[in-house]
Formats: C-alpha cells, structure tokens, sequence
C-alpha cells in the first residue's frame, strides 16, 4: 500500500534502519486503516547524487578529517523521506500533518545518533505524496479508495461519522474478501501471513 523512500546523505546503520522502518511502520498504521504487512520502506544513499535546492545545487559537506580546521565550511545536506500514499479515503489535512510530526520525531530519535558530519547535515524534509492510484500486494489488487484528482485531504469540518466510515471501509472490506488467501498463507507457513493475521486480531479499524 504505502511506499516510503528514505533518501538520506548521513550514514545510517542497519540498527538505525531497523528502527526508522519500525517507526515509519507504525506511524503509518497508528493513522490509517493499512495492516504493518503492506507498509513499504526503501532507503537510498544519494550522498553522491546531484541534489538541487531553490534551483542551486547543494553542495556536500567535507569531512572533517580531510581539510584543516580554519578552512571548513559547513554546507547543508539535504535528507529527505517521500511518502507516497493512496489519494481520497477520509484523510484529513490533520492526518497527514500528524504524519509529518511523528516522522521528525522518529528521525529526531532514531537517526542523530552519530557525530558524522556538520550539524546541518542531519536536516530533513518529508513529502507527502498521493500517488498510489492502483498496484497489488502479494498478488492482490489493492483496495479501492475514493480517487480525488486534485488530493485535497477533507477538512476537519466535514462529518465525521461520514469520513470514518469512508476512511475504513475499503480497507476493511479488502481485509475480508481475502481474508482465506491470507489464511492459507499463514497455515502454508508463510511468516509474514501468521504475523498479519496476529496483528488484525487487535485491529478493530480493519474488522468490516
């Protein structure tokens, strides 16, 4: 469902990966109707790659070690996390911007916690994208969601019972039309399937 693509130019571990995956995972699924299983995360390394801010190119720190102390200028690197996301379904504009909030939270925590490079090399912009109109999961189409070409998330003054029953109810209905497959999955012995159906267990937003 939800792909994240984590573009950073500081060095992350594979415990700082593990961490900002698990993270990422349950800020998602803690807002909106999306089970752990099909939520998406890819990091890149692009601290080679050409990055353009206001139309100028962002120029990399230098290492520390590599220049004498009077001639280092602290340059700002830019990381960033692209969340594309499926467009309609109830979301609000406070959704999303609790979305954003919980993402530099978790950078802040997971991320910063090395002494490499400059103390703006650790500045981070999130961008919400709603891009995902169709795809599959494990073969499955995903569940229909109100398409809105112009991705204008309802305001707060909208009914609320409307969106809520908007918001969940593909996603739940989606859960129970293939609620089998993902059944025969897990018995089959498929971790990943014994794990979704554990977790829908106390997921009352996606019960139909």
């Amino acid at each position: 469902m939800p792909a994240y693509e984590v573009e950073h130019v500081v060095p992350l571990n594979s415990q700082q990966k593990d961490e900002i995956a698990q993270s990422i995972t349950a800020a998602h699924t803690s807002l909106f109707t999306t089970p752990s299983l099909f939520v998406n995360v890819r990091f890149t390394d692009t601290s080679n790659q050409d990055v353009y801010v206001g139309g100028k190119k962002v120029e990399l720190s230098v290492p520390r070690q590599h220049v004498a102390k009077e001639a280092y200028l602290i340059q700002k690197r830019t990381n960033r996390i692209l969340a594309h996301v499926r467009p309609g379904g109830g979301r609000s504009s406070t959704q999303f911007n609790e979305l954003c909030s919980k993402l530099e939270l978790m950078w802040a925590t997971h991320a910063r916690q090395s002494d490499s490079g400059g103390p703006d090399d650790w500045d981070l912009r999130i961008f919400v994208l709603g891009s995902i109109v169709a795809g599959s999961e494990g073969g499955l189409p995903l569940p229909k969601v109100r398409l809105d070409l112009t991705f204008q998330p309802r305001s707060e003054t909208d009914d609320a019972n409307r969106m809520i029953d908007r918001q969940a109810g593909e996603d739940a209905k989606w859960i129970q039309d293939n609620f089998e497959i993902f059944k025969a999955r897990a018995n089959s012995g498929d971790q990943d399937y014994v794990d979704l159906l554990e977790e829908l267990k106390g997921r009352s937003d996606l019960h139909a």
